[in-house]
């Protein structure tokens, strides 16, 4: 597999930077499960005047004129102006092993930090306030700031707001399930529908003033009142940076709040109408083990300007409204997605512009001959190469007149770009070449190993790779069927369940006939197909092998039930582990098991490193501890007790050399 640094570090602070990128956009629904209704209830909570009340704090004037009283009649509805800021700083570190990022990629903690400064001006008209349900009508007007994320490869990543500035986004609010609708104006971009999002979640909270926990309350001069409350409680912020966590990577350890300060001044009205917001927040959040740590700090500024009553619209002039939108669930993921994807797509788009096909070919055919294949040097000039295939139409086009008449080295360049390139077009390339029996086997086979970097496989490439693997055409041998099954069995854990089960019944139609044959070459191929295919569906597949009378296609069905994810592949494993009699099976079950997160996987290799009969299995399994032993707690616990009791020497040997090395 073609990897490099750069991509490594990249592949972990990705996750960093994209859980720091969830928190800009998630962290004020924390609040959401409390807001529907919410100015019913603020009426309803707001006390009367009382003369043990705290002494009064006058409002300024202009806030009095702007809460006055504004009379509406049964046929309008309310509409108010504010201006607001906000700002939220957030910045997470993470200790190297976790969430996927690399010991070796980083010297030490690896950290990321994100912000957003949004400032503007807010119309607010309330379309619709029924019990249950809210429809409100939000107009952004000269937003300023920008949504901000740096990591250690790509520096800041600023975010214009001006596809907002003067729309308006309408948003429903169901509170009997809990959900909220964004209706967003047709023909926004990824980004834009991520920023209304964002905005939205920041602001429509503090417009529908809800039941806080009140620890102040103050009666203005015009029955004004005033709250000061802390918007978040431990509970919800634990849960939710567990939520986060999930998001990007298993979480071992126990989420602790570690402090929180500060909270929010709300005033509104002798009505119950929100008047204004003045609020400054702080938190620390970290796991037990201090591998992952979270601080966040949020600064919220909101002011009423001016208040009025418009016109009702009737049910059909609101459902004209709607019928003009995009409708987009709020806390759907998807929207920060494609936002991400889309800002990727930019930097990527940066990096190779103004290049040319034949000048990037040139740079790395100078690279490779002056320097070993694997440089660090050579495997960027590759990636700049897939950059430039995958954003240029013009680019990709000279590609496939190059692969049709070009050399033999540049074809071979050709193949691995487009394979990390990874577009519709790029597979539709490759799968061509995969599929035409006219080509150069050697290059076929190159093209197929090269899809191991294509994120999102397309179904013309499966169908492609389905029929070689058949043997379509006449005159595809063997060995180019059988890469492309395993290759096949690939595609299959990258896709939805539908296609990974059309892609599993291409796998046996493929090969039936020579499985019925006795072919032992094929045998292998098709467990490491179905291995790599890591579906529900492989097991029933695969257990007919798990008691064949050959040992390597015994351990071949051990190693195929690795990832997949059922309750009887665990315990097929466990079984050959703790009762097949070869020595390379149950090695290879240690592995597969070494690696599953279920208890009962734990419990079954901690039983077989001090049961085994074999010295030779049981240091096989001290070394792969080992190597999960510098961030793996419960693998030094099984290496100190396998470097005390294990019978043999050098077994022991082994395990006090492991942990040596994850204390060094």
């Amino acid at each position: 597999m073609l990897e490099d640094r750069r991509r490594r570090i990249a592949w972990g602070v990705g996750a960093l930077v994209g859980i720091v990128s969830i928190i800009i956009g998630y962290t004020t629904l924390l609040r959401v499960d409390a807001i529907a209704d919410r100015r019913e209830t603020a009426r309803a909570v707001r006390p009367a005047s009382d003369a043990s009340a705290p002494p009064a704090v006058e409002a300024s004037r202009s806030r009095r004129v702007a809460s006055a009283p504004v009379a509406r009649g049964p046929d309008e509805v309310d509409e108010a102006a504010f201006v607001f800021s906000i700002e939220l700083a957030a910045q997470l570190s993470m200790a190297p092993g976790r969430l996927g990022v690399p010991e070796s990629a980083v010297a030490g903690p690896a950290e990321a930090r994100a912000g957003s400064r949004l400032a503007g001006r807010l119309r607010r008209t309330v379309l619709r306030d029924e019990p249950g349900r809210r429809i409100t009508a939000l107009r952004f007007d000269g937003l300023a700031g920008s949504v901000r994320g740096e990591d250690v490869l790509h520096g800041t990543d600023d975010v214009a707001l001006a596809a907002l500035d003067g729309e308006t986004v309408i948003v429903e609010t169901d509170s009997a399930a809990g959900r909220r609708l964004l209706h967003l104006p047709a023909g926004l971009d990824p980004t834009g529908r991520w920023l209304a999002s964002v905005l939205v979640a920041e602001l429509d909270p503090l417009l529908a003033v809800g039941e806080p926990s009140w620890t102040r309350w103050e009666l203005g001069l015009l029955g004004d009142a005033r709250w000061r409350y802390s918007v978040r409680d431990e509970g919800t912020i634990a849960r939710e940076l567990v939520e986060l966590g999930e998001w990007g990577g298993a979480s071992r350890g126990a989420v602790a709040l570690v402090a929180r300060t500060g909270g929010r001044t709300i005033e509104l009205d002798h009505a119950g109408r929100l008047v204004a917001i003045d609020g400054d927040e702080r938190a620390t959040l970290a796991e037990s083990d201090g591998a992952i740590r979270v601080e966040l700090a949020l600064r919220t500024v909101l002011e009423l300007v001016s208040t009025g009553a418009v016109a009702k619209l009737d049910a059909e002039a609101l459902a004209t409204l709607l019928a003009g939108r995009e409708a987009l669930d709020a806390g759907d993921p998807a929207l920060a997605n494609a936002h991400h994807e889309s800002s990727v797509a930019g930097r990527e788009r940066a990096e190779v512009a103004g290049r040319s096909l034949e000048e990037l070919l040139g740079e790395l055919e100078a690279i490779m001959a002056a320097s070993p294949r694997g440089s660090a040097a050579a495997m960027e000039a590759r990636h700049r190469l897939a950059l430039l295939i995958r954003h240029d139409a013009g680019a990709l086009a000279r590609a496939e007149m190059l692969l049709a008449g070009g050399s033999a080295a540049r074809a071979r360049m050709l193949v691995t770009a487009l394979g990390e390139a990874g577009s519709p077009e790029a597979q539709r390339l490759l799968g061509d070449l995969i599929g035409d029996p006219d080509r150069d086997e050697s290059l076929r086979q190159d093209a197929i190993l090269a899809l191991v970097q294509t994120e999102r496989p397309t179904a013309s490439l499966a169908g492609s790779l389905a029929a070689v693997a058949a043997g379509a055409g006449g005159a595809t041998s063997d060995r180019l069927s059988r890469s492309a099954l395993v290759m096949l069995g690939g595609l299959a854990s990258r896709t939805g369940d539908a296609a990974a089960r059309e892609a599993l019944e291409a796998i046996d139609g493929a090969s039936s006939a020579r499985l019925e044959g006795g072919d032992p070459a094929w045998e292998k191929a098709y467990l490491s197909a179905l291995g790599n295919a890591a579906h529900p569906g492989v097991r029933d597949r695969v257990a007919p092998w798990l008691q064949s009378e050959d040992a390597e296609l015994r351990r071949r069905a051990v190693r195929a039930l690795r990832s997949v994810p059922s309750r009887d592949a665990l315990i097929d494993l466990r079984q050959a582990l703790l009762g097949d009699h070869d020595e390379a099976v149950r090695a290879q079950a240690f592995d597969a098991m070494l690696g599953r997160a279920e208890s009962l996987a734990a419990e079954t290799v901690a039983h077989a490193l001090e049961n085994d009969p074999s010295p030779r299995v049981r240091r096989h399994a001290v070394v792969q501890l080992g190597l999960r032993a510098r961030r793996d707690e419960d693998a030094r616990a099984l290496l100190r007790r396998a470097a005390t009791r294990d019978s043999s020497e050098e077994v022991r040997r082994e395990a006090r050399r492991a942990l040596e090395g994850a204390s060094s």
